[in-house]
């Protein structure tokens, strides 16, 4: 879970969910009064941008072990803040999951 500069919980200001999900109108209310939070939001449009393994998962119509596989790999670029596994939505888009039984170094008939 992300924490706000102002060292606030998100969620109990209701910006973010407990799952994790935040709700940018809310934060940019919160912006807007947090003397520490001003630069928040032009940070919060550029997260706008990223997915989650979950999220991407679903996008992508795959597992979440696959998008964490693919990320492991080196095959799906992300970034790592903590535990969680951000992924670009462009890469995303560009990505191509492996066919089902395809197996690295084996040749294809």
């Amino acid at each position: 879970m992300y924490k706000l500069i102002c060292g606030a919980n998100p969620v109990h200001l209701g910006i973010a969910t407990p799952a994790g999900d935040w709700d940018l109108d809310a934060l940019r209310d919160h912006s807007e009064t947090c003397t520490s939070c001003r630069g928040l939001l032009r940070a919060a449009a550029h997260l706008a941008e990223y997915l989650t393994a979950s999220q991407a998962a679903e996008e992508k119509g795959v597992s979440a072990r696959t998008i964490q596989s693919a990320c492991e790999s080196g095959a799906l670029p992300h970034m790592r803040p903590g535990r969680e596994i951000l992924i670009d939505r462009r890469d995303l888009q560009e990505w191509r999951p492996r066919p089902v039984g395809w197996q690295k170094g084996r040749k294809r008939k």
